[in-house]
């Protein structure tokens, strides 16, 4: 449990909720939650707790479940285009970014860092070379975790994004119930319309 883990989940039955109302494919193909026993497994191999809004998070659906054949459209979320990750493609996830870099991902300091995956660093949904991420040793004692955005050419990965996961719920939740984003089945995709005076964060996010 953490600070207004009530809140979370209801946020996370708002986002499944309006997929469902909206057609989108992801709301009929979310993945069963993770046990507590897997989600153990998964520390193991990442090298450090999971934070408690991500845990949560897997809890609840651990990722999409394909069909036979993948199909990028059954797993995006609709804001950002982003794909939501299971705990288990995160932390393949992480490894692969990991092994691109020549040398010890982990060596040097923030203020020396070139582009390289640290080993805390983990990631719950992607856009192509885009994520999102957590850095799982910043965790707050009420148990949210700052949100980072790694780019295709990173720049700024140690400013936050968000403050914690359920700010970036709130943002989604809002943007697919007020239609800024919305799935078209005419079309088979995702639908933008933003209002430029949304505030920057939302635009962000949507």
């Amino acid at each position: 449990m953490f600070a207004d883990y009530q809140i979370f989940q209801d946020r996370l039955s708002s986002l499944e909720q309006v997929w469902l109302e909206q057609g989108a494919p992801i709301g009929r193909h979310l993945a069963p939650g993770a046990s507590p026993s897997h989600l153990e497994a998964i520390e193991g191999r990442l090298g450090h707790a999971i934070p408690p809004e991500l845990r949560a998070l897997w809890s609840w659906h651990d990722g999409v479940a394909q069909p036979d054949e993948r199909v990028s459209s059954v797993r995006t979320i609709g804001p950002g285009s982003w794909e939501f990750l299971s705990s288990t493609e995160a932390v393949d996830h992480r490894d692969w970014r990991r092994s691109q870099w020549r040398g010890d991902p982990d060596a040097g300091d923030d203020a020396s860092w070139e582009g390289q995956w640290r080993s805390a660093w983990l990631p719950f949904f992607q856009m192509d070379a885009y994520a999102l991420f957590s850095d799982c040793r910043q965790v707050a004692p009420t148990g949210t975790v700052p949100i980072r955005y790694y780019a295709h050419v990173p720049d700024d990965v140690f400013t936050p994004l968000a403050g914690s996961l359920r700010q970036v719920l709130d943002v989604w939740v809002f943007v697919l119930q007020r239609r800024y984003r919305y799935w078209d089945e005419s079309v088979g995709g995702w639908e933008v319309s933003i209002d430029p005076s949304l505030p920057l964060i939302i635009q962000q996010l949507a």
